[in-house]
């Protein structure tokens, strides 16, 4: 809020009073021109003033709100701390019991870890293992193949070479047979 300095409010009353004090009797004299503004603005002062009873509501305002306030945040620190505790009981209790099997745990984990460890080395080991028999495999299978096809080959000429001689054998004993050397 603003504040701002303001002479003292001055009644009516005093203005009069201190107006016949100076000149003697009202009537009688008229007041300096200074006086006059002075004391009309110390009027006007009082009038308009309204610093008091703002005051006055501001801080009725403000006890009332912090009264308000502070009942609901004095319930919520309690209950955050009362929170807080079990929290912290229930947190303890676990962390104990956590504290006692963590060692169980990363026993076990490293167990698992080594097991992995020689599943992956192992398999790289039969995967090694397994290309150096299929390369000598490959050879053999594609000799093999190829002995097939020769053999194959081989096999298909003789079946043709004697299926050519017994039917130049079965074409000569026809021909024999229907037309006799002799007739």
């Amino acid at each position: 809020l603003f504040s701002f300095k303001m002479a003292s409010p001055m009644s009516p009353m005093s203005f009069i009073e201190r107006a016949s004090s100076q000149q003697g009797s009202m009537l009688s004299s008229v007041p300096d021109a200074h006086v006059v503004t002075n004391d009309v603005g110390d009027i006007m002062r009082c009038l308009v003033n309204h610093d008091k009873p703002l005051k006055r509501e501001t801080q009725f305002f403000v006890r009332e709100f912090e009264s308000r306030k502070g009942l609901g945040c004095k319930q919520r620190l309690n209950e955050s701390a009362n929170t807080a505790k079990t929290l912290a009981h229930k947190n303890i209790v676990e962390c104990t019991m956590m504290s006692q099997h963590l060692g169980e745990v990363k026993e076990q984990v490293d167990a698992v870890q080594k097991l992995c460890s020689a599943l992956t080395e192992s398999e790289k080991v039969f995967e090694e293992q397994r290309i150096k028999v299929r390369e000598p495999r490959k050879e053999v299978m594609a000799q093999n193949l190829e002995n097939l096809e020769t053999y194959r080959k081989n096999e298909c000429k003789k079946v043709d070479e004697q299926a050519e001689h017994d039917l130049t054998m079965f074409m000569e004993q026809l021909v024999a047979e229907k037309f006799p050397k002799g007739n």
